[in-house]
């Protein structure tokens, strides 16, 4: 009798490691799904320039990312005319109780005018695939109008900030004339902003913040203006750093948030 179950619990052992073995070799390659922040971003610059947008997502704790510098080919945005990702450059960064945070880093190339909405990043991998990625409404005007910098940020332009209220504006003249600001150039989905003349008095700062009259569902905004303004009775453009909104505060609730947005 004792040596039938002997017989008997050996044959269960060698199942179930036959069946772990299986299990484990058919996941032991499995990629988790990358999550990236659905950004609500206005976006403009000079045509033929270059600047620099970050691009985070999160992924699952201890669990292997199809995203790393080996496996990629190529990111762009998808179906773009206006943009090419020239270079990218992946960074590790904070982590959350569930998930890892992680930043893609694109330089980005203008490389034709116009204005186009996007909302997906398109990857190609060393293995041929090719992967698509949601990551909100972006909002991009590539203009050829020259960056005049008679107009520039003042030393407490925020590039970060917290939820987004409004557009932090905080601008320097610096000439020996008034310049008057008609035109904040912001194009945000579903989001409108006041867009009334500011005056910014000679080697004067004006910080003001233009407030929405939206209610906002979004966390998480990029606001990279194209601002038009009056000099001598001249409209010149010019082209600030992009502001980074909803990051300074984010909790583990607003990554859970934003993970369901683009969880099947």
């Amino acid at each position: 009798m004792i040596k039938k179950f002997k017989i008997i619990l050996t044959f269960i052992l060698i199942i179930l490691v036959v069946v772990f073995g299986t299990y484990f070799s058919l996941t032991k390659d499995k990629f988790t799904e990358a999550h990236f922040i659905q950004y609500n971003s206005s976006i403009a610059s000079e045509l033929k320039t270059n600047y620099t947008l970050d691009l985070a997502y999160f992924i699952e704790k201890n669990h292997k990312d199809k995203i790393s510098t080996k496996s990629i080919v190529s990111i762009n945005f998808k179906d773009s005319v206006t943009t090419q990702v020239k270079s990218y450059k992946l960074v590790k960064s904070d982590s959350s109780k569930k998930y890892d945070i992680r930043n893609i880093t694109l330089d980005v190339y203008f490389q034709k005018p116009g204005k186009e909405k996007v909302r997906y990043i398109e990857i190609k991998f060393d293995d041929n695939s090719v992967e698509e990625y949601s990551v909100g409404i972006w909002n991009f005007n590539v203009s050829k109008d020259k960056n005049e910098e008679k107009l520039v940020m003042s030393d407490t332009f925020p590039l970060v900030s917290n939820d987004f209220n409004g557009y932090n504006f905080s601008f320097t003249n610096t000439t020996a004339n008034d310049i008057k600001v008609i035109d904040l150039g912001i194009d945000l989905n579903e989001t409108s902003l006041e867009n009334k003349p500011i005056n910014i008095k000679p080697e004067g700062t004006e910080k003001v913040d233009i407030k929405t009259s939206t209610k906002n569902k979004d966390k998480f905004y990029i606001i990279k203006p194209k601002l038009s303004y009056v000099y001598n009775n001249k409209v010149y453009a010019y082209y600030p750093f992009a502001t980074y909104y909803g990051f300074l505060n984010m909790t583990d609730a607003d990554i859970d948030k934003e993970v369901d947005k683009t969880s099947l």
